[in-house]
């Protein structure tokens, strides 16, 4: 998570102990960050799967119903 803050090779480091306190809320920050933006990601991807499987759920119920009624495809 420090990569998100800094190019983490060591090359600026705190040195005092307001920099310390603000590098570690900054990097607190961006890990929420990071969270809620894979969380959307998520959240996005699972409902293109929802939309999919309604699709397959209604058309076995249109077909189950043009079985029984009988009508050729």
């Amino acid at each position: 998570m420090v990569t998100m803050t800094t190019v983490g090779y060591g090359d600026y480091v705190p040195v005092n102990e307001v920099e310390r306190t603000v590098s570690v809320f900054i990097i607190v920050f961006s890990s929420g960050v990071f969270a809620y933006s894979m969380n959307t990601i998520g959240s996005i991807l699972q409902s293109f799967n929802e939309d999919n499987i309604k699709k397959t759920r209604n058309m076995s119920i249109i077909n189950a119903y043009m079985t029984r009624k009988n009508v050729s495809t």
